[in-house]
C-alpha cells in the first residue's frame, strides 16, 4: 500500500514524538510556512497525525502513545484522520 498524498495548505498537523526534522516547534513553522495549521492535539477535525521517526523507550508513558491510540481510535470511528510518518511528512515539503 502506497503512503497517502498530503496535502499540507489549509489542513491541520499535529506532531508527536520526536523529530529528526528539529523541535516541535519547528514542525510547526514549517506547516505554517506551507499554508497548513499546526495544532497541538487530537481532535476528530484533525487531518493528519505526524510521528517522529527518532525513537525513545519512554513514549508509552507520554502523550505520544495516548495521541497515536486517539487518532486510530477516531479514524476508526469514521473521522478523516490520516497518520503519517515523518519522513512522508518531509518529503512533502519540497
Amino acid at each position: 500500500v502506497p503512503p497517502p498524498p498530503i496535502s499540507i495548505a489549509g489542513h491541520s498537523f499535529c506532531f508527536t514524538g520526536v523529530f529528526d526534522f528539529g523541535s516541535r516547534a519547528q514542525c510547526h513553522q514549517a506547516i505554517t510556512e506551507h499554508g497548513g495549521i499546526a495544532v497541538d492535539g487530537i481532535t476528530k477535525k484533525l487531518h493528519y497525525l505526524v510521528i517522529g521517526i527518532v525513537g525513545s523507550e519512554f513514549w508509552k508513558h507520554s502523550t505520544f502513545g495516548t495521541k497515536i491510540a486517539k487518532a486510530v481510535d477516531y479514524r476508526d470511528h469514521g473521522a478523516p484522520l490520516i497518520i503519517i510518518s515523518e519522513p512522508h511528512w518531509v518529503s512533502h515539503l519540497k
